[in-house]
């Protein structure tokens, strides 16, 4: 199968595997297949702070600086301090957008006063006969075989072998 096909087969409903959807924990890390076929990877209970009179964000010890926003507010436009080709966009709907070089990654989160919590798109998924395509941004498509013995499900490509259990959220 070509990459156009790949990319083909990914655009059709209907190939996502329903036992698949939900959140999963592997490396101490909460991962989740929704049923619109994107794959998200949790940063759960980040620490940030905002410094210098709101005007520096120390996230999980790395500084960034405002461009945009008011500095009583994490709602903004942030660039890394020590490489300004790393934009942050923080939105109130709870959405946000990287822009770091010539890549995009975008998501979602939360926050209270000292704490971010943020799920990141990692790639597209689809499934055929039992073999799982994954398409990263930016990264080549992938195949992978997985099987699923709830409560674990394990994923086999071509960088290992991932055993996730399935985690459940009240």
């Amino acid at each position: 199968m070509n990459i156009k096909e790949m990319r083909k087969q990914l655009e059709r409903k209907g190939d996502i595997p329903t036992e698949l959807i939900g959140y999963w924990r592997a490396y101490g890390n909460r991962y989740e297949f929704r049923d619109d076929g994107r794959y998200y990877v949790w940063a759960l209970n980040k620490p940030y702070q905002l410094i210098e009179s709101g005007m520096v964000l120390v996230y999980s010890g790395i500084r960034y600086e405002r461009v945009y926003g008011e500095p009583s507010e994490l709602i903004g436009v942030w660039v890394l301090e020590d490489d300004p080709a790393e934009e942050w966009y923080l939105r109130h709907d709870g959405t946000y957008n990287i822009h770091w070089s010539d890549e995009e990654y975008f998501g979602e989160y939360s926050y209270n006063d000292t704490e971010i919590t943020s799920c990141e798109m990692a790639c597209l998924y689809n499934n055929s006969s039992g073999v799982l395509t994954i398409d990263p941004p930016y990264s080549p498509i992938l195949e992978a075989t997985w099987t699923l013995d709830e409560p674990y499900l394990t994923i086999i490509d071509p960088f290992g072998t991932t055993v996730y259990s399935r985690e459940t959220i009240d």
